[in-house]
């Protein structure tokens, strides 16, 4: 990303395992797996990406020659991102997602991979219109591996998107994920993004808003042991009386790792912007560790509103203390005060079947320390979280 170029964020840069060359064949496993889940989720996946083909059942989808879809990472990143880099070089189809004006589009993605899997995915949301886009990442690898989808988003006048982004691979995956967008006039777009599985995760975000648009982004990771966690997001306030906000959260515990860059920007001229930038972290192990690097740039002939903040700490022991004095035990306190933290970075999701996928994979690593496996998804758990 350009503002990474300082030796403040390179110093605190995670590398993927990135493989020197692609071989996409069939595997058996990855579709025996995206049966599973999509018979245990109870979702009608509208998209299903493998090692081995993309299926798609909807009219707003279209599969393409990716050498044909023309992506804006390649005008303004060439060569910077590695995964871009990666996802360009060997990408041989592109997943297009058109919306038409004053069109409505609500639709669920499902990818499995077994070998290493670039996946370019193209969003144009026409004028007045809308699309609920919800992701489902998934691993079957036994070998060293990498999943690295690429999102770029068109967001037109008027127009409202939503996308939601769950990340659930074995330690034997590494996670690269890129999105990028431009908000057009009066349109808001949210992303919520959902970093639980993954040997390494390499998230970037970066989107401009134009005039009345209104970018919210929200993101968490949740690691374990041996889990490295690098996530970047890139607000611009490009055009007047814009809104941009970050909201970045981690719980990390035993040795795990996770590094948190929010930087926004406000540009000369943007008068009556808001920006924020936030970013927290809850650390459960004296071993575990989380680096805030929130920072902005703002053109101050502007009369603005922006603000940015950042912390960590370890579970508030007055807290457990008064949970514990009421009678709940100090496990299950433990785990109320972690996933009553964790929710707050999901409220952004109206998708009620995605939050509660994200909350049952959330609680299925509180509950048996594991991750990238299926989820049991339960709605009165889900419930119960919501209230606590």
């Amino acid at each position: 990303m350009p503002f990474e170029t300082s030796e403040l964020y390179k110093r605190y840069m995670i590398n993927l395992r990135m493989p020197e060359s692609v071989d996409l064949k069939p595997s058996k496993e990855a579709e025996a797996l995206a049966k599973k889940l999509s018979e245990s989720l109870k979702i009608k996946f509208d998209l299903i990406i493998t090692d081995s083909e993309i299926r798609s059942a909807s009219k707003n989808i279209e599969i393409s020659d990716a050498g044909m879809v023309d992506p804006m990472s390649r005008h303004y990143m060439p060569g910077e991102d590695k995964v871009a880099s990666f996802v360009h070089a060997y990408a041989k189809s592109a997943i297009v997602i058109r919306v038409p004006d004053k069109q409505k589009a609500s639709l669920n993605l499902l990818s499995v991979n077994h070998s290493p899997l670039p996946i370019f995915i193209s969003m144009a949301v026409g004028d007045n219109a809308s699309l609920e886009l919800s992701e489902y990442y998934f691993s079957a690898s036994k070998e060293q591996s990498v999943v690295a989808p690429l999102h770029e988003l068109s967001a037109g006048k008027n127009s409202k998107v939503e996308l939601n982004i769950l990340h659930d691979e074995n330690g034997m995956t590494d996670v690269g994920n890129l999105c990028k967008g431009r908000i057009g006039e009066r349109a808001e777009v949210r992303v919520n993004m959902a970093y639980i599985g993954g040997g390494h995760t390499r998230s970037r975000a970066n989107f401009t808003a134009a005039e009345h648009g209104k970018i919210q982004v929200s993101e968490v990771a949740f690691g374990s042991d041996g889990q490295k966690f690098d996530m970047a997001t890139n607000v611009t306030n490009e055009k007047p009386y814009s809104i941009g906000r970050v909201d970045s959260g981690a719980v990390m515990s035993g040795k795990s790792l996770c590094v948190l860059k929010g930087f926004a920007k406000i540009v000369e001229g943007a008068r009556g912007v808001g920006s924020q930038v936030n970013q927290h972290g809850l650390l459960l192990d004296p071993e575990s560790r989380i680096e805030a690097l929130p920072d902005m740039s703002i053109d101050y002939s502007n009369e603005v509103s922006a603000s940015h903040s950042a912390g960590t700490a370890p579970i508030s022991n007055d807290v457990l203390f008064y949970m514990t004095s009421r009678g709940i035990p100090e496990d299950e306190a433990r785990r109320l005060y972690i996933i009553g933290f964790l929710s707050k970075y999901l409220t952004n999701i109206s998708n009620v079947k995605a939050k509660e996928v994200i909350v049952s994979v959330l609680l299925e690593k509180l509950n048996k320390k594991t991750f990238g496996m299926v989820p049991n998804t339960d709605i009165e758990k889900f419930w119960l979280v919501q209230k606590a």
